[in-house]
């Protein structure tokens, strides 16, 4: 979740029932794992023990396979909303509050002093606050304000030379920064939605085709990415000994090769939704 990440603005009580693609994926990619590893994309082959195991601590979600690193997003964002729907039976507005400032600051605390709580609970329980404020605000529209919206755009670019907040690493940055700029995340979004609705029906559309599908973009990029580098070892290009890295290979340009890893990471969750929705058809 960058310094941009936008505030969930959906009501507390409702668990989206995609978050069961946890459960499929994890465990399609689990058993696929040597398969991947014969392409080269992992350094390691599961034995039939250990492929057991893995498919018990991805139904658990206690793990997941490389190429689905980017689901721990999805993991967090369950959890969060079930702790945020508890939150929300509590009667009283102003406890409710109380109860999800002091976990923030509980959770904050514990990552800063390294304090790995049971199922990542220390970052969970710290990102409760961004989904609670999502649900409270998401019907202020003093939040299009364009002087907001300015304001949200230099606090952002600000904080991106001096704040450093790493979720997937248990990083939430200075005391406060976490909420403040999802926020301003949020603001910031809104705004340029807004514009782009007005100014470009294309470029709304493709932004409303990522957002729909943004589970399938998480669950397929990676793999994108994989199958990229493994196209381009085999033409010669980049460092065949890299191609089992987490992202990219070594031994290429990142900002020439930048744009064609975006591509590659969009391009088979297209490819996979055309498929499926021909055979739907």
């Amino acid at each position: 979740m960058g310094l941009g990440g936008v505030a969930i603005a959906v009501p507390p009580y409702v668990i989206h029932p995609k978050t069961a693609v946890l459960g499929r994926a994890g465990g399609i990619f689990v058993l696929l794992h040597n398969v991947f590893f014969f392409l080269g994309f992992y350094a390691d082959v599961y034995s039939l023990t250990f492929t057991l195991k893995k498919l018990l601590l991805t139904a658990l979600f206690k793990d997941v396979e490389n190429l689905l690193v980017p689901l721990w997003f999805l993991q967090s964002l369950f959890k969060g909303l079930v702790i945020t729907y508890l939150v929300c039976l509590i009667p009283k507005k102003w406890m409710q509050w109380a109860v999800v400032v002091a976990m923030y600051v509980y959770g904050w605390i514990c990552c800063e002093k390294g304090m790995h709580l049971f199922y990542s609970m220390n970052r969970d329980m710290g990102i409760v606050i961004v989904i609670f404020l999502g649900y409270e605000l998401k019907g202020v529209t003093a939040l299009q304000n364009k002087w907001l919206f300015w304001a949200s755009s230099v606090l952002l670019v600000t904080a991106a030379f001096y704040v450093k907040i790493e979720l997937a690493a248990d990083n939430m940055g200075p005391f406060g920064m976490l909420p403040i700029l999802t926020l301003a995340g949020a603001v910031f979004v809104r705004r340029i939605v807004a514009v782009c609705q007005r100014l470009s029906n294309t470029c709304c559309q493709l932004f409303a085709w990522m957002g729909r599908n943004s589970l399938y973009i998480l669950v397929f990029h990676f793999t994108g990415f994989h199958l990229l580098s493994w196209a381009m070892v085999n033409l010669g290009v980049g460092n065949p000994d890299s191609l089992s890295n987490l992202i990219i290979l070594d031994g290429i340009n990142y900002n020439v090769w930048f744009i064609p890893y975006t591509l590659a990471g969009l391009l088979l969750p297209f490819v996979y939704l055309r498929i499926k929705a021909f055979r739907i058809k």
